[in-house]
């Protein structure tokens, strides 16, 4: 058997692992399997107690220690540090401060262990009040959804898709930039019930826009698919929606879920109506997203009510003017003559121009 020779350590190696042979000769607080300082060990030489404890995570470790050596200097009685050396760099790995009142805080990493025995203490009480201003400020991402049946029981898994690189007044009318700005202000709003109705002729860029509009919403959102929809008023779907307060529900292709009833009931209306403007809508402060391609005459008027409605848009063909505009961005120099949708602009083929093509899909179902 073959043996490597010892590696030779570094003067600031030696000077850390002399440190921790110092202090465990003194006081055994550091883990045989980490080798990081256990605080209640600590504690337990310190005081001959165990103590209380309680735990802050995600913690701007850096601000934390300026400003907490700055402020409780003072009632310092003893300073640990623990240090890690890494290619001749040494940096530190935890920090742990025994206080008056028989209080230790441990630093480690982005975490704050407070380890107490009186819980009135006035110091513990500055203390539970100073440490939490230092969390970090969590970076939300969307949740974006769809709902499956997961053994009998309806769930949501998230889905992946990226942004659209989406330029709203190229792609888009003239007013459109304006809307759009109300409904991000609109869906931004917590705990808050509403219907947006989203209509136009295929083609016209309904979906494309909900997927650039859900990317920068920091809400979860849940993609209905048509026969999902039609199963609203199933007590599954209410046990889901009620797990899923202040989110946002896309319903593509709701023509036949928010058509007139003329006269005739239709529960999932019902529910889509108490979802928006109803004891459940106050109760969820879910907000509704639905496009479909018929005309908004054919809706039913209960769900064209003040208060209910938030916002309803129509999508058109662009004008010749922009068409041409981005024909011409996809080396297709041609004049038109009547405005065309953004499916036939993005699948126009020069050498058809000749042949009509039909619209082909774009959006979620591309």
């Amino acid at each position: 058997m073959k043996y490597l020779p010892e590696k030779k350590m570094c003067s600031n190696c030696e000077e850390i692992l002399k440190t921790k042979l110092k202090l465990s000769k003194q006081i055994n607080v550091f883990s045989r399997f980490t080798g990081n300082i256990i605080p209640e060990k600590v504690y337990l030489s310190y005081f001959s107690n165990l103590p209380n404890s309680i735990d802050f995570v995600s913690i701007d470790r850096k601000e934390f220690l300026k400003e907490f050596e700055k402020n409780f200097q003072p009632h310092f009685l003893k300073v640990l540090s623990d240090y890690t050396c890494k290619k001749n760099k040494t940096s530190l790995n935890d920090k742990l401060f025994i206080l008056e009142e028989k209080i230790i805080i441990q630093v480690e990493n982005e975490n704050v262990f407070l380890l107490f025995e009186n819980p009135e203490g006035k110091l513990l009480n500055k203390l539970k009040d100073f440490i939490p201003l230092f969390y970090k400020k969590q970076k939300r991402k969307p949740e974006i959804c769809v709902i499956i049946n997961d053994n009998n029981s309806l769930t949501t898994r998230k889905i992946k898709f990226k942004k659209p690189i989406l330029n709203l007044e190229e792609n888009y009318a003239d007013d459109f930039p304006s809307v759009h700005q109300k409904f991000k202000e609109q869906l931004k709003s917590k705990n808050e019930s509403g219907l947006f109705l989203l209509h136009g002729k295929p083609g016209t860029g309904k979906s494309t826009y909900i997927r650039y509009l859900v990317k920068i919403i920091k809400k979860k959102t849940i993609f209905l698919s048509p026969k999902t929809a039609g199963s609203l008023d199933n007590i599954e779907m209410t046990r889901l929606l009620l797990d899923n307060k202040n989110c946002i529900l896309v319903v593509e292709d709701a023509e036949e879920l928010i058509g007139s009833r003329n006269h005739g009931r239709n529960s999932n209306l019902s529910t889509i109506l108490n979802l928006t403007d109803g004891i459940l809508g106050e109760s969820l402060g879910i907000q509704i997203i639905a496009t479909f391609n018929t005309d908004v005459k054919n809706i039913d008027a209960a769900l064209m009510r003040k208060g209910r409605l938030k916002l309803s848009y129509e999508f058109k063909p662009l004008s010749i003017a922009k068409s041409e505009h981005l024909l011409r961005k996809k080396d297709v120099n041609i004049q038109i003559k009547h405005p065309m949708t953004l499916a036939e602009i993005y699948h126009y083929e020069e050498q058809d121009q000749n042949t009509p093509q039909p619209a082909k899909a774009m959006g979620f179902a591309k």
